[in-house]
C-alpha cells in the first residue's frame, strides 16, 4: 500500500488520507480562498454593525455530483478555485463562465501553483473619464488587489441589502 493512498492498517495508529494528493490540494485551496472572503466580509460587516452573511460562505461539497461553483454564499460572485501545477486557464475560464451564467453571477476564477501567489481572473471595465467608450474585458489580478475591490463591492451591496445580514 502506498503512502499517498494510505488506508488505516490494523494497529498502525496513523490517520487516513481522504482522497489523493490532488484532491487534498484542491480542498486546501478552496479553504484558503473561503477564509480570505470571510475575513474581508467580516471586516465590512463589523463596520456596519451587522453579521450573518459571511457565515453563509461555504465550500460546495456537492460540486462533483451536481456541478456549480466551488464556493457558495458569496454575494454577486460565482467563484471557481483551482490549485494545480499544470495551468489550463482557458478551459477553467470556460467552466467558470458556464457556472456563472447558470447562477446569473459574475464569474471569478482563482488559481495558484505551488510556491506562487494567487491569481484572479474576472471581468473588468475599461473606460476613460469624459468619454463614452468603455469595454468589458477579461483581466488578471493579484489576490490582494481583487479582495480590496471585493471589499468595496461588498460594502456597497450590504448597504443596499441590509436585510441580507439578518
Amino acid at each position: 500500500m502506498t503512502t499517498s493512498k494510505m488506508a488505516i492498517q490494523q494497529g498502525s495508529g496513523r490517520m487516513p488520507l481522504i482522497g489523493n494528493g490532488k484532491q487534498i490540494k484542491g480542498k486546501t485551496g478552496e479553504r484558503e480562498i473561503k477564509d480570505a472572503f470571510i475575513s474581508v466580509m467580516k471586516l465590512v460587516e463589523a463596520e456596519n454593525w451587522l453579521t450573518g452573511v459571511s457565515e453563509k460562505v461555504k465550500r460546495n461539497t456537492l460540486q462533483s455530483d451536481r456541478g456549480g461553483e466551488d464556493l457558495v454564499g458569496i454575494p454577486l460572485l460565482s467563484v471557481e478555485v483551482k490549485r494545480q501545477e499544470t495551468l489550463s486557464i482557458e478551459g477553467w475560464w470556460r467552466q467558470t463562465k458556464g457556472q456563472a451564467d447558470k447562477s446569473k453571477l459574475m464569474p471569478v476564477l482563482m488559481y495558484r501553483q505551488n510556491h506562487k501567489s494567487w491569481h484572479v481572473v474576472t471581468y473588468a471595465q475599461l473606460w476613460h473619464p469624459g468619454y463614452q467608450a468603455n469595454l468589458w474585458v477579461r483581466a488578471d489580478f493579484s489576490l490582494p488587489e481583487f479582495m480590496e475591490w471585493y471589499k468595496a463591492l461588498y460594502r456597497e451591496w450590504l448597504t443596499a441589502n441590509p436585510q441580507s445580514a439578518l
